[in-house]
């Protein structure tokens, strides 16, 4: 489990009402879960998981709803499900 430094952050984005789009670049099989700001809307998400069956992206979206305070279903990638750069909204 993510310890509570992994959720120490300043979220550039004040979530009222309406979605916000963020760039997010995956990196799977990495050693541990993280997630980390690049600028502006850009993240850069670290998951144990393997980018088969879908298994990367689920947990991205996991990890993404822990660090945002938001459900898993708020939620949703856009574009790039079988990139390892991403387009994904947080609601």
């Amino acid at each position: 489990m993510m310890g509570p430094e992994f959720f120490q952050h300043s979220c550039p984005f004040y979530f009222i009402g309406e979605p916000v789009k963020i760039i997010v670049r995956v990196k799977p099989n990495a050693r541990k879960n993280a997630v980390e700001e690049t600028g502006g809307n850009r993240y850069r998400v670290s998951v144990t998981a393997p980018p088969a069956d879908g298994k990367a992206n689920e947990k991205v979206i996991e990890i993404l709803a822990e660090y945002f305070n938001k459900p898993k279903r708020a939620i949703r990638i856009l574009r790039g499900a079988s990139s390892k750069e991403k387009v994904i909204e947080v609601g």
